[in-house]
């Protein structure tokens, strides 16, 4: 393979010949987080503080690996190597641009903006940069002129993924450092007005070195970027297997496929929470393939998953996306409504923080796309997973990491199971695998009578006392879901000052109709049995017949009650 090397400035990079720079489509997303852009900046201004101009020399900006003819002109330069620090450097340039422009430099700023979008011979305008990757959040507010970064910095809560996120970071960390306010302490000049601090910073940048690498060799070009990472954020295992996948499924025309379905991926785990895409495919591995703990995920990848099976790879993991949404964040209009209860336990065991099961989660969702989960296994296991979960980790503060590879190990189970037999017995084996690894029942009945709600919404123990009742309830009554209209109601009022203590605890605690908690407000315990009488919750009923005749329920009654109920979830593994 021949290469040609040049030292060019950053100025000739990007202004030479009218060539667009352009990031390839199996590139890596924008991945630098904020040490990478404050250590960029920090080493950028580093020479302009020296105190003998003489000694200062150019900040050097690093190698850069292009394919294209690097010398002709109009053509497009597929950047190989250098995305990252050519798009921060950009971002740098449009945030300096953009506060000359603010400051009513208006023909400075003109110019900072040629190196951002260039104007042909015909009147055309072309963005330097180009890199079809990113979200229009990028071409939006770092290459249009017209977004103030006023409006920019109000869109934070606005981010859709961790990409954009990080562009939006870089955007304001950039503005913030070089503000009027601030900038001084950058540059260390207490007697330099605020434009000319702008402009030494921009010519810093401008004028640093970079060593071109350029081919012409296109084919080759995802091969180097996967062994060439010389300098930055270390490559991840996600961005070398979207980089194989790329390499082979290289038809772009009439439509690139590959890239539409990853852009889709990166869509789905955006839309409901911020879900990087290195953690949901770990899961998605997890969930279909033996892990080999000796070899990187991108090795186990390649040795794993043949180059003909990545239009399939593919297609499974733009599937598993969708479902891990539904996992980690999900809507009931996801389900039937006969599986309400799904929601419900996938509610719980994020509450939990229980990532660990995803990738079992993942298969089980499969096995019920596939027909060969049954209602009533998927009700078994489903229903099992956060009652072992708030015992094991919520509770009683089990590592959840110490059970990780059982769940890889049934994951691959369930993705392998071909008939709802087979799935069954699996099923049946992970719960019995699970139950063994259940607190003893003292260690449990230790923590369970230590729980507490209180109405105040953030108070810490609130989600393990709502979610002990309401598995009470579900047991007592033989439902699998709680009413939406159930409310925790306490039978000591929790504002009784002379309860304080023992008010909040789990015995003090029963499940009651909405509209039957607003009557009892904070009537003696004589009233409330009476309200109590009229509603259909069974550990209510249950309740009034522990309570027989007596007019008071206090602290010894209260702890008692505790007891009896840890009792009653232990059971529930029985």
């Amino acid at each position: 393979m021949n290469f040609n090397f040049n030292i060019k400035t950053f100025r000739d990079l990007l202004g030479t010949n009218f060539n667009q720079l352009v990031i390839p489509r199996f590139q890596r997303d924008y991945s630098w987080e904020k040490e990478h852009i404050s250590e960029f900046l920090d080493d950028l201004v580093f020479g302009l503080n020296a105190e003998e101009t003489s000694n200062k020399s150019p900040y050097f900006f690093g190698t850069i690996l292009v394919v294209g003819d690097i010398t002709g002109s109009k053509g497009k330069l597929e950047v190989i190597d250098g995305q990252q620090r050519i798009t921060t450097a950009t971002i740098l340039l449009s945030v300096i641009g953009k506060l000359l422009d603010m400051n009513g430099e208006n023909s400075l700023a003109i110019r900072v903006w040629e190196y951002i979008v260039k104007t042909t011979d015909n009147d055309e305008k072309i963005t330097i940069l180009q890199n079809d990757t990113l979200d229009d959040f990028f071409k939006d507010n770092v290459q249009d002129r017209k977004q103030e970064l006023s409006d920019i910095l109000k869109k934070g809560a606005d981010i859709p993924d961790d990409e954009t996120r990080r562009i939006f970071e870089a955007i304001k960390y950039f503005f913030q450092k070089l503000k009027k306010e601030q900038i001084k302490k950058l540059v260390k000049k207490e007697d330099e007005s605020y434009i000319e601090s702008l402009k030494r910073i921009r010519d810093a940048l401008l004028e640093s070195q970079v060593i071109c690498i350029s081919t012409v060799d296109k084919g080759n070009a995802n091969l180097i970027f996967e062994i060439l990472n010389s300098k930055g954020k270390k490559l991840e295992d996600i961005d070398l297997i979207k980089n194989e996948i790329f390499r082979y499924l290289n038809n772009i025309e009439p439509k690139d496929n590959a890239n539409s379905k990853w852009k889709k991926i990166k869509i789905q785990l955006a839309e409901r929470e911020k879900i990087e895409i290195s953690t949901f495919y770990r899961h998605f591995w997890s969930s279909r393939y033996s892990i080999n703990k000796r070899l990187a995920l991108y090795e186990q990848f390649k040795a794993q998953v043949s180059k003909e099976k990545y239009e399939d790879f593919l297609n499974d993991l733009q599937k598993a996306a969708e479902n891990y949404k539904k996992i980690i964040s999900p809507y009931l209009s996801d389900y039937d409504k006969k599986d309400k209860y799904m929601v419900d336990s996938l509610n719980y065991l994020g509450a939990f923080n229980i990532k660990q099961c995803r990738p079992l989660l993942l298969s089980l969702l499969r096995a019920k796309e596939k027909g060969i989960l049954t209602p009533k296994n998927c009700k078994k296991i489903l229903t099992f997973l956060p009652r072992f979960h708030f015992a094991y980790n919520a509770l009683c503060k089990k590592n959840p990491n110490a059970i990780e590879t059982k769940y890889t190990d049934f994951s691959v189970l369930v993705s392998k199971s071909n008939n709802s037999n087979d799935l069954g017995i699996i099923i049946d084996d992970i719960i019995r695998t699970f139950k063994d690894k259940l607190p003893t029942k003292n260690e449990f009945l230790e923590k369970f009578i230590k729980l507490s709600y209180s109405s105040n919404e953030e108070y810490d123990s609130n989600i393990l006392s709502k979610f002990a009742i309401s598995e009470i309830e579900k047991k007592m009554s033989n439902r699998v879901c709680i009413p939406d209209n159930y409310t925790i109601e306490h039978i000591v009022s929790e504002k009784d000052t002379r309860y304080r203590h023992y008010s909040l605890n789990i015995g003090n605690l029963i499940y009651l109709e909405d509209n039957l908690n607003q009557k009892c407000g904070n009537s003696t315990l004589e009233v409330k049995v009476e309200i109590y009488k009229k509603s259909n919750s069974k550990s209510t009923e249950d309740f009034l017949k522990t309570l027989s005749d007596k007019k008071f329920f206090e602290e010894e009654e209260i702890e008692e009650r505790s007891k009896y109920l840890a009792n009653c979830f232990y059971e529930l593994f029985e």
